[in-house]
């Protein structure tokens, strides 16, 4: 089945933002007085995981309803706090908005499908600019509504979005466990996606069809993914 939309994770995809969320996921072990897992291990198992799914794995196992909540909150507020205050970072990753431009002229359409919560998504809308390509029709988010990554809710949801089929659609990800929800949904083309400087995040038993480490060569993106 040819290729008829693209879904994006957001962090660490169209946004490079990798050392962000690791500065505020160790400020986040530093609060709880939690020694933190080396960075490699960190960037593979916690990238990409629902922030409850984090507290509960890897902070505590038994947290309540409102220490998730508190977590979330510190966690998203650093971040953010963190974000801003490197304004010369807030921008899509290299080659990212031209392809955008190119997908919105020619009628190919894109849906977003991330982990991030509400109060993120508005940041991005707020700071990147992502009304140019999206509206909040076309950005899935964490809401409570669904198991996240690495299930395929979040990618049955974005695909059935854009009137689409997973198979119809490819997702760009840069967390093995984002690309084992694409595999698992059935998504016709999974493509890792991921800053070059990081450890390769592809899990052994994760079939991926590309790599990339920014987004500049829109033809040959293309031509993998067999879009004219």
């Amino acid at each position: 089945m040819s290729i008829k939309g693209l879904l994006f994770d957001f962090n660490g995809t169209l946004f490079f933002d990798s050392d962000i969320q690791l500065d505020s996921f160790k400020r986040c072990y530093a609060r709880y007085g939690i020694i933190p897992p080396d960075d490699d291990y960190i960037f593979k198992n916690i990238f990409g995981m629902q922030n409850t799914a984090i507290f509960k794995q890897y902070f505590f196992e038994d947290a309540t309803e409102e220490q998730i909540a508190d977590f979330i909150n510190f966690k998203e507020k650093t971040y953010i706090s963190l974000c801003r205050e490197q304004k010369d970072r807030l921008h899509l990753c290299e080659g990212a908005p031209e392809l955008l431009d190119y997908l919105k002229k020619k009628g190919i359409p894109v849906c977003i499908a991330t982990g991030s919560e509400r109060e993120n998504v508005e940041f991005y809308f707020e700071c990147l600019g992502l009304g140019r390509w999206f509206t909040y029709d076309t950005v899935v988010y964490t809401d409570g509504t669904f198991r996240g990554k690495p299930y395929p809710d979040i990618y049955e949801i974005a695909a059935k979005r854009l009137g689409l089929d997973p198979s119809q659609c490819a997702v760009f990800e840069d967390a093995g466990g984002g690309m084992r929800a694409a595999n698992a949904a059935g998504a016709g083309k999974t493509v890792a996606l991921y800053e070059s400087w990081l450890p390769s995040p592809i899990p052994d038993d994760v079939k991926v069809d590309a790599v990339y480490h920014s987004l500049t060569d829109i033809k040959g993106l293309l031509s993998d993914l067999g879009i004219n």
